[in-house]
């Protein structure tokens, strides 16, 4: 059993951007809540939905400071 982390590479060509954990979810609700929602399928589609509407925007922000 391996713990994937950030940035970790899965292959030569991909790696890990982001791992959402439990502890993420606790500055915005409170333990119990933050059980529910991390152990919740709903949630993590809501969550991932969000992401990936997000994603264009950060790859080419990215891109751009580097160019800077």
């Amino acid at each position: 059993w391996i713990m994937l982390t950030q940035k970790d590479n899965l292959t030569d060509d991909s790696y890990i951007v982001l791992i959402l954990s439990k502890d993420d979810l606790l500055p915005y609700v409170n333990e119990d809540l933050a059980d529910k929602l991390f152990n919740n399928d709903i949630f993590r589609e809501y969550f991932e939905n969000n992401l990936m509407q997000d994603w264009d925007l950060s790859l080419q922000t990215a891109i751009q400071d580097m160019q800077e």
